[in-house]
């Protein structure tokens, strides 16, 4: 099945715009399941977190540490029929709205039968203290 790049843009905007609604909403459940079986996350300062039940807990004691709100920015993405990667910027705020990290992510991105993209690696690291 071959995936057009207008498509390809509007599917990773649409799953970012879920990932950040359900942050919002502490639904870690909803995070993990934006993810494929099989992914992974490779936060900085931690070994690889791998599937779906691992994920959620991240996310979830990540919203447990104070972290409510998540803001995600695609700045490029490359685009790879059934794979893409998307690069962009990130912000977490907390629940007084203050800054608790930002920075910068990559996310390589597998469309699957139904239609969806789901993310498949996830890394990121921070921008604070770069300034």
């Amino acid at each position: 099945m071959t995936v057009l790049a207008n498509e390809v843009h509007a599917g990773l905007k649409r799953a970012d715009e879920m990932f950040e609604t359900a942050f919002v909403q502490a639904n870690s459940r909803a995070i993990a399941d934006l993810y494929t079986d099989d992914a992974m996350l490779l936060p900085a300062g931690m070994d690889f977190v791998k599937g779906r039940q691992a994920i959620q807990q991240y996310w979830q004691s990540a919203m447990d540490n104070g972290v409510n709100q998540i803001k995600l920015h695609i700045l490029e993405i490359e685009d790879h029929n059934n794979t893409a990667i998307s690069t962009g910027e990130y912000t977490l705020t907390g629940s007084e709205g203050q800054t608790m990290d930002r920075g910068k992510y990559m996310v390589m991105w597998k469309h699957n039968d139904d239609g969806e993209w789901k993310l498949y690696r996830d890394i990121w690291t921070t921008s604070v203290g770069t300034e």
